[in-house]
């Protein structure tokens, strides 16, 4: 590992805002960013789906130059404009957003992880083989707001949520790491797949927030919804990085911007409609179920002063989740 490099991994589970705050810290001038940690066999990591997905000609590539993913870029807009495999390179696209970011003599390593689980068992790996050069930012999501969010991405394809889930809730009780939430699992095994989602962000968040020996800071996601730019000072300072003109220009486009689901952002991150959105998606039947099942949940204090209940109950009896 190069000495003279320091490393920040962006940790969070799917759905949980880390394409948001990554795109923010990624404003930073010296640092270099990448979307997994796939460049570094002498961890054990392999490189995700996802990285080929958002870079299909060069994900084998670890250190890719900006000339190099900005002629990435390129190729799939021309794909995009002929046809040519339209559709996948779209979706490349979205997840490869170069936003022209001025860079200077990088010294940063800039990670993200959505897979939150996989890496809580690699932490003692991570601290091993960095040591002090490395700093974690833990972004944590109210369940509720979270599970409308894989709703809305797994709309009409149910199955493969069920299959996703139900095989990680396997690998919890297979897994003696994970013993102290064997009761917890067995419990909700038979459950639908919204339950082994909230199960899998209980138990992998709740794993991150004991991870006390490591160098991390805890972010709230809705805390940073609501101040955006005083959490992200607070996210640099502990970084030891100075808030520059780019990264207030970046926050104030994001936090501002309202454009579909194809744009950017599908809606404006610190406004109560993205808070209080999950609301209105949320059957009362999956609420109550859902709502049974965080209440023991010793971490949900950190939305205290946030209003986690439901709407009214007719707004709740108009919305149809289609699930078990």
């Amino acid at each position: 590992m190069p000495e003279n490099k320091k490393y920040v991994i962006l940790a969070g589970s799917g759905r949980s805002g880390t394409t948001w705050l990554g795109s923010i810290l990624d404003s930073y001038e010296k640092a270099e960013y990448f979307y997994e940690i796939c460049h570094y066999p002498e961890l054990g990591f392999t490189t995700p789906e996802l990285l080929k997905i958002k870079n299909p000609y060069t994900f084998r590539l670890p250190h890719r130059p900006v000339w190099v993913r900005r002629g990435e870029r390129a190729i799939l807009e021309t794909q995009v404009k002929y046809g040519f495999r339209a559709n996948e390179a779209a979706r490349s696209l979205r997840l490869n957003k170069d936003y022209g970011f001025r860079k200077t003599a990088p010294d940063t390593y800039l990670f993200k992880i959505v897979r939150l689980l996989w890496f809580c068992e690699k932490l003692d790996d991570l601290k091993q083989v960095l040591g002090d050069n490395l700093k974690i930012i833990h972004l944590i999501r109210n369940p509720f707001s979270q599970l409308a969010s894989e709703l809305r991405q797994h709309a009409g394809n149910a199955e493969a949520a069920e299959k996703r889930y139900r095989e990680r809730v396997e690998y919890v009780l297979k897994n003696p790491a994970f013993s102290g939430f064997h009761g917890l699992a067995e419990e909700y095994a038979g459950a639908g797949w919204p339950e082994h989602m909230v199960l899998l962000w209980w138990v992998s968040n709740e794993l991150m927030l004991k991870a006390t020996s490591m160098p991390m800071i805890r972010v709230v996601y809705e805390d940073l919804c609501v101040e955006p730019e005083a959490e992200v000072r607070r996210i640099f300072d502990f970084l030891g990085w100075t808030v520059s003109e780019q990264t207030l220009r970046h926050l104030k486009n994001t936090t501002s911007v309202t454009a579909s689901e194809r744009g950017e952002w599908s809606i404006k991150k610190n406004s109560e409609e993205s808070m209080t959105r999950w609301r209105k998606e949320l059957s009362e039947d999956l609420y109550r179920r859902i709502s049974a099942m965080v209440s023991r949940c010793s971490f949900l204090e950190l939305w205290r002063g946030r209003d986690l209940t439901a709407a009214s109950k007719a707004d709740l009896k108009a919305v149809s989740n289609k699930l078990p």
